[in-house]
Order: structure tokens, then sequence, then C-alpha cells
């Protein structure tokens, strides 16, 4: 297990890590199929965990609709996504409301997402994290989704951290990625990750799910302890 240490904020990727969402990702794009008359999407859905609506978009238009605008599509994958999130929340990842908690106690912490912010806030208030996070990254925030570190490093600067002093949570192989091309220390969550019998070589260390820290993690991995007046 490699050394974590020397940590100034906790970045939390959110669809796999904190929520066990990512099942969703294949009713949803079947639902927009459906919806389109395309009958044969059969899709690998692993292939779509940890990219971003306008990338899921632009493999259905390639596939099936080369006239589509993609933008539109996207928005509406959003919005079907939405639905079903209102409709049937997914159950946090064991330990992950605690975690995110007991993060901020002692950092800046923030939630990273190839999801839209609506998707994001909706799920922060539903896991009661409104107070626990100090950022919210999502897909409208930067210019190039995972795998590129684009996410990652703009969270990183709003927490006017430097990206070699973050921790990252993730479980995609794109994300994993990303948060290795932002030259951050990365813990993978195998929970139901699409790369679990390579999270070893893809991460810093690998966990099932947040259960597996040990107690008091996020006490030793920082540089200094967090009071309170220092909290966004």
């Amino acid at each position: 297990m490699a050394d974590i240490g020397n940590i100034g904020a906790v970045l939390f990727d959110m669809d796999g890590t904190l929520v066990d969402s990512e099942p969703m990702t294949g009713p949803v794009i079947r639902a927009f199929c459906r919806e389109h008359g395309i009958a044969d999407a059969d899709y690998q859905w692993t292939e779509f965990y940890g990219v971003t609506w306008q990338q899921v978009a632009r493999r259905i238009a390639t596939d099936h609709l080369q006239n589509a605008d993609i933008i539109d599509m996207a928005a509406e994958l959003h919005r079907i996504w939405l639905r079903m999130c209102k409709e049937n929340p997914p159950v946090p990842v064991p330990g992950a409301i605690e975690a995110v908690r007991k993060a901020h106690a002692r950092l800046p912490t923030a939630i990273v997402s190839s999801a839209y912010r609506e998707s994001i806030d909706l799920t922060v208030d539903q896991l009661g994290l409104a107070d626990y996070v100090t950022c919210r990254v999502g897909a409208e925030d930067y210019a190039k989704s995972k795998p590129a570190p684009d996410g990652f490093l703009h969270a990183a600067a709003a927490l006017h951290t430097a990206p070699q002093s973050c921790l990252v949570f993730e479980d995609s192989r794109a994300g994993l990625q990303a948060a290795r091309a932002a030259r951050m220390k990365v813990i993978a969550i195998t929970h139901r990750s699409n790369v679990a019998a390579r999270a070893s070589q893809l991460a810093d260390r690998a966990i099932r799910d947040f259960t597996m820290l040990e107690d008091g993690f996020f006490d030793t991995i920082g540089r200094c302890p967090r009071s309170k007046s220092n909290r966004q």
C-alpha cells in the first residue's frame, strides 16, 4: 500500500464512488433509445462509467442518429437520469457519507463528477452532505472530461491546493486515469468498478468501499488539522 500523506484536499467522484448509481446508466440509455426508435442499442454499459452524457450522446449518434444534435441528446439523457434519481434515489456506497463528513472535518473537500451540477446538487441533498462539501465541480466547469485531468485540476485550483497535495477517491477507469494525469494521489473504490481487477495498477490503493478505511484515516493524511474557522 502506497504511503498517502501531506494531503491538503480530498476530492470525491460521485457516481459509483459515493452513490451506487452506475447500474442506472443502462436503463437511462435504453429509455432514451426507445424514445428515439432505436431497438438494438446493446452496449457494454460499463464502458460509459465515469464519462459525460455528451460522450454517451456522441457514441449513440455515431451508431444510430448521425444527424442528431449532441448537446440536445446529452440534455435529454441528463433529464432521464434526473427523473430516475428522483423516483428511486441510488443508495450510498457503504461508508461514503461518513467518509465525506470525516474528510471535511480535517480538510477542504470537493465532488468532481462527469455529471452536470444539477445532478451533483440533487445527490448532495439526498445524502445530506450540503454542509460537508467545500466545492462542487460538474461537467459544465471544464473543457475536457475524464480521462483528461481538467475536472480535478479545476477543483484543486478552487480549493487553492496544489494538485500533488490532493487525494482522489474514484471508481472508473476514466476517473482513475484523470487523477493520475493530474498528478494526484488516488484511492480506487472497487464496489462496482469497471476496472476492479486492475485497480491496484491504476491507483495508490484499492478498497472495496469506505468501510475499509482504517479508523482515523483522515486524521493522519492531512498536512495539518483544519479548524472550524477555516471551513468554507
